[in-house]
């Protein structure tokens, strides 16, 4: 039983692989739920596998953790944020956010969410943080104790 339901599972990600390819669009949306393969746009028409991930379930938290791995904790905690700093401004926070699985909604400001709801989390790019005039991502803390994440890009 579990051999066949890898074989499904492999099936209609090929499917939806072949759809996305086909449809000319860089995500493409699979079972089970809140499965997706994501590839860059630039790669649509020729097939690269190291560009392609399949995400799954948890996905958004597995790759929060990445990025956030690779951020400093700032000095300045607040009581209800997990703070961290970056280097790179607006290109790095939109690499960043881009490199999360889901599909970006615009918001009012040039905010920008990508919703998840496997979790029910939201992650939000914010183009200037209220605080800090920085490009920021926002991502529901995991630790149990803060409610957010925050990582602000400086220049």
């Amino acid at each position: 039983m579990k051999k066949l339901l890898t074989l499904a599972g492999e099936i209609i990600a090929t499917l939806a692989l072949l759809m996305g390819i086909l449809n000319q669009s860089s995500t493409v949306h699979a079972s089970p739920i809140d499965c997706g393969i994501k590839m860059p746009p630039e790669y649509i028409a020729s097939y690269s596998s190291d560009e392609i991930s399949i995400m799954c379930g948890a996905a958004a938290q597995t790759r929060w953790n990445e990025i956030k791995a690779t951020a400093t904790p700032s000095p300045k905690q607040g009581t209800t944020v997990n703070s961290y700093d970056k280097t790179g401004g607006s290109t790095a926070a939109l690499r960043d956010f881009n490199s999360m699985p889901g599909t970006a909604q615009t918001r009012d400001g040039g905010v920008l969410i990508k919703q998840y709801s496997d979790t029910g989390t939201t992650l939000t790019y914010y183009p200037k943080s209220t605080t800090t005039s920085t490009p920021t991502l926002q991502f529901p803390a995991s630790d149990g104790i803060k409610v957010w994440d925050k990582i602000r890009y400086y220049e």
